[in-house]
This record gives C-alpha cells, sequence and structure tokens, in this order.
C-alpha cells in the first residue's frame, strides 16, 4: 500500500538558499505527506480470511487449491473485504521465498482478489435483484 500511495504520503522538504553573505535568497516551505484512508474492517477481514481458509482446506473441497474474498460496500464504494488464500507472512518472506515460489499449485504468492481475472457470474444475478 505504501508504495502505490508514496506520492500521496511522501511530502516535500523545504529550502532555504543564502549567497555568501548569508542573505536569504529563496524560501521554499516543507510539505508535509498527505494521509491515505484504508476502508479495510480488520475484524470483518480476519473472518473472511479464516472461513477462506477453511473453505479451501476443507477435505471436501480436495480439489480447491485458493480463493479470494473481495467485501464491497455498495452505498460508499468503500472495500471492507480484500482476502486471498493462501498467502503468506511478510515476517517470513524472504527466508520462504524459494518454497513459495516453488509451489505453484497453490500459488501462494498471488494474491487472487486483485491479480485474477474471474467473470462477473452471479454478480449480475444480485444487480437485476436490486433493479426490480
Amino acid at each position: 500500500m505504501e508504495r502505490t500511495a508514496d506520492v500521496l504520503l511522501r511530502g516535500t522538504r523545504g529550502r532555504l538558499l543564502r549567497d555568501v553573505d548569508n542573505t536569504p535568497l529563496e524560501y521554499v516551505e516543507p510539505r508535509p505527506g498527505g494521509n491515505v484512508h484504508l476502508t479495510i474492517d480488520a475484524e470483518l477481514q480476519t473472518q473472511a480470511v479464516e472461513i477462506l481458509r477453511e473453505a479451501v482446506e476443507s477435505e471436501s473441497n480436495a480439489y480447491a487449491c485458493g480463493g479470494s474474498v473481495v467485501v464491497i460496500d455498495v452505498a460508499t464504494r468503500d472495500i471492507l473485504v480484500l482476502a486471498s488464500y493462501p498467502y503468506y507472512g511478510y515476517d517470513d518472506f524472504a527466508s520462504r521465498y524459494d518454497v513459495l515460489r516453488r509451489d505453484l499449485p497453490r500459488d501462494p504468492l498471488r494474491f487472487r482478489a486483485v491479480a485474477n481475472q474471474y467473470p462477473p457470474g452471479s454478480t449480475c444475478k444480485v444487480l437485476t435483484l436490486l433493479g426490480a
């Protein structure tokens, strides 16, 4: 997130230019960085990840190798949940990178919620119902 919003978050340094007599020639005010407001609901996100994990790891889903959940508040367009499974912990990413990279069937390095394309499917049914 920080990399994506870096331009907004960074701000700019100020500057004071003086001549050899220490006379100020130019002053540019520093500007603080901006803010980014995340709309992810932490509790809902945690619940969604757990439900997704249980569904993928369930014995009844022998062929499931991953999944994703996206929950959007249609009134505000806030993204409340953006989850993908399997996932990796950022704290051990570097030490486990080779293992994660070789896990091709499950592909834990792919954040399915945004990296894959899915047909709208049943989304259209919800929109049709809302329009009725």
